[in-house]
């Protein structure tokens, strides 16, 4: 069957905006490390040319503050390419607020979906370990500088790594991109590609398979309650306690428990939400 011009107009609109998203990141990221990198004091005295290398900006980049700033300028990016591709998409939802998810969910699908993402979320870091990539990456680099802070600025870092890519990935990816492609592309295009696009937007070789994964469970959220909230939630509480953890090492023995358990929570919860959907989910409305 021939698609619609209007599908592969939605289909253009929701894949260029994207696009374009992941450029603007890649340019706001490294203004930010070039930025950094030119005012950091280790830079005094250098050469231009030997400030500006993979491997020094990348030393300014691993230092607690400097990865929260840019943590926050991505979500910024992401945050507007969310709401203005809501605003614009021709899907004739009526309300920004609905258009991008954010409808009541029962409040105790929003707690099993918070349990489950910890569970894919422990789960992964598990596997992440028994393959021995647990401190290669963007991965081990937010855990070597996480793990040295205390105090207040564990706090702050806890913060603006939990709520700000709680918020606007999630406005992003499931409120914006999966939500405009079901329209068109139905469930499971809808969820995988969002899932993958998740996944490239975290720019590693380690990061973006495990963030795809998990992509895929928030946007099975999404769909079964039919609200962005339980998303929003969930991943900013997984983020959070993730960075609260970050300094916390442990054993073959514990990794094994904690994988079997994130295994067993998360699917025990996603069967409940799914199950629990009754009328409000996005499959059972068919928008």
């Amino acid at each position: 069957m021939k698609a619609s011009s209007e599908t592969v107009g939605n289909r253009a609109f929701v894949y260029g905006i994207t696009a374009a998203t992941w450029v603007a990141i890649l340019m706001g990221s490294s203004a930010v490390a070039v930025g950094l990198a030119l005012a950091a004091p280790e830079a005094a005295g250098r050469q231009l040319q030997d400030v500006l290398t993979p491997e020094f900006m990348q030393q300014v980049m691993s230092q607690p503050g400097a990865l929260q700033l840019g943590v926050v300028v991505n979500c910024l990016i992401m945050l507007i390419a969310g709401v203005l591709g809501a605003r614009y998409a021709a899907d004739g939802a009526p309300g920004l607020a609905n258009r991008l998810g954010f409808v009541a969910a029962h409040p105790l699908s929003v707690v099993m979906v918070c349990v489950g993402t910890l569970g894919v979320g422990s789960a992964l870091d598990s596997v992440v370990y028994f393959l021995g990539l647990r401190e290669a990456g963007s991965l081990g680099m937010l855990h070597e500088a996480l793990g040295a802070l205390s105090g207040l600025e564990l706090a702050v870092a806890t913060v603006v790594l939990g709520v700000g890519p709680g918020l606007a990935e999630e406005v992003f990816f499931r409120g914006f991109m999966l939500r405009r492609l079901l329209a068109s592309e139905g469930a499971l295009v809808s969820v995988v590609a969002s899932s993958i696009a998740f996944g490239l937007f975290h720019f590693d070789g380690v990061h973006t398979p495990t963030a795809a994964v998990l992509g895929l469970y928030l946007g099975l959220a999404v769909l079964y309650t039919g609200s962005l909230w339980p998303a929003v939630l969930a991943h900013t509480v997984n983020n959070s306690v993730a960075t609260l953890l970050a300094g916390v090492s442990f054993g073959p023995k514990e990794h094994g428990l904690v994988l079997a358990c994130g295994v067993v929570c998360a699917a025990f919860a996603l069967r409940f939400v799914a199950r629990a959907r009754g009328s409000t989910g996005l499959m059972s409305r068919g928008t």
